[in-house]
């Protein structure tokens, strides 16, 4: 396809190939975290599994779903500020050294912690596709493929893109 002297080339591969490589690297690096976290955790294995699964969901739905790139940012930063750094220090006894309140560190604290990141994570990824899909029904129903005069700015028009293929 030519748009205004640039050439693309879309194949089935080109999605593949862009973003499978990154969830590929953030499904391995979770995997193995995951499987050494769960042996050295002291706490509920199965509330760390439901944890993991729900990590593991939310990566691949920010990199294989989203495409707003805010989202993908923000579901990143969930995943390395939330999971990895409790996994890092289950793995290396690393005391926090921030404050933590009144948070024990004892078995039902985690399970509480591990509860609400679980709630958590399923809310924002609801949200996030609820958000998704209006904003994708209000960008076709404003956009359509035929030449429009706007009817709030009589200056705008919507053209389809000029392209030959």
């Amino acid at each position: 396809m030519i748009c205004r002297g640039i050439r693309y080339e879309y194949t089935n591969t080109t999605f593949f190939y862009r973003y499978w490589s990154v969830t590929s690297i953030f499904v391995v690096f979770h995997l193995v975290i995951s499987i050494v976290t769960f042996f050295s955790l002291y706490v509920s294995h199965w509330y760390f599994v439901a944890y993991a699964f729900s990590f593991l969901a939310l990566i691949v739905y920010t990199f294989k779903v989203q495409q707003f790139l805010s989202i993908k940012i923000i579901g990143v930063l969930l995943y390395l500020g939330l999971f990895t750094k409790s996994c890092l220090h289950f793995i290396f006894k690393y005391p926090y050294p921030e404050p933590t309140g009144l948070f024990g560190f004892a078995e039902y604290h985690w399970n509480g912690y591990y509860h609400l990141s679980v709630v958590g994570i399923a809310f924002f990824m609801v949200s996030t596709e609820i958000l998704r899909r209006l904003r994708l029904k209000n960008i076709r129903e404003i956009s359509p493929l035929t030449k429009k005069k706007s009817e709030h700015n009589p200056s705008l028009s919507f053209a389809p893109r000029q392209c030959s293929y």
